[in-house]
């Protein structure tokens, strides 16, 4: 069984790593074996935590610090973790040099999109004209909209679908794209809801949640079922 890392979040009061645990029932199902991973202030801890995966996941969480896409914080911004968002860069850095399989989930792609040189909307109802509420955080494994897939994308070839109904728990969304990525999902009001590497990279990421939604919804299945068989 593949192992499969899941990027944990910081308890910032409790002073301790903490997952919601669809993330590690989401890779069980899909035959994985999830092992969370902490935070570490060691660079060759965190390679030792590479060595050890077969492929992760980057998970949803706070803001992403501003400074790292060269805009000041929005008042909305959550106040950074800046020793997550360090260990991620750090992580993301060698899972791509590596082309290990990954999911970048909600945070996770904003985390991508950065990273490789793209930019945020910081507050979706403060810069952007849309009448979705796309900040539904209480609700977790509801659908609240759909996303229209590209053709040929990696994201339509793994769900076949040129629609999806989605769950929506974010309040920021990506601006400008990259250059190394490409959309692979747009949300009904145009908001960039799912992007991938142009170039062939066992790299998915995504703006919603899908481990909310496996129990319910066989594109979500398929998504964790493809990390998992990239993986094998």
């Amino acid at each position: 069984m593949p192992i499969i890392g899941l990027c944990a979040d910081w308890d910032v009061e409790k002073q301790r790593p903490e997952l919601t645990n669809s993330y590690v029932e989401a890779v069980t199902m899909a035959g994985g074996t999830p092992i969370i991973l902490p935070l570490v202030k060691s660079d060759a801890t965190r390679l030792e935590m590479l060595d050890a995966l077969d492929g992760i996941v980057f998970t949803g969480g706070d803001d992403l610090e501003s400074a790292r896409f060269n805009q000041p914080q929005h008042k909305k911004s959550d106040k950074p973790n800046l020793m997550r968002d360090e260990q991620e860069y750090f992580l993301m850095n060698n899972v791509i040099k590596r082309r290990m399989p990954a999911l970048c989930i909600c945070r996770g792609m904003q985390l991508l999109n950065c990273f490789l040189g793209g930019d945020m909307y910081q507050d979706i109802e403060e810069m952007l004209d849309t009448n979705i509420d796309h900040a539904q955080f209480k609700i977790s494994n509801g659908f609240i909209h759909y996303v229209d897939t590209v053709k040929d994308s990696r994201l339509y070839n793994i769900v076949n679908k040129e629609r999806l109904n989605v769950n929506s728990r974010h309040h920021q969304a990506v601006k400008n794209i990259s250059p190394k990525l490409r959309a692979n999902a747009i949300s009904q009001d145009g908001i960039v809801e799912g992007l991938e590497f142009i170039e062939d990279m066992p790299i998915l990421a995504l703006q919603w949640h899908p481990e909310s939604l496996v129990l319910r919804d066989e594109s979500s299945r398929k998504i964790f079922a493809w990390l998992i068989d990239t993986c094998k």
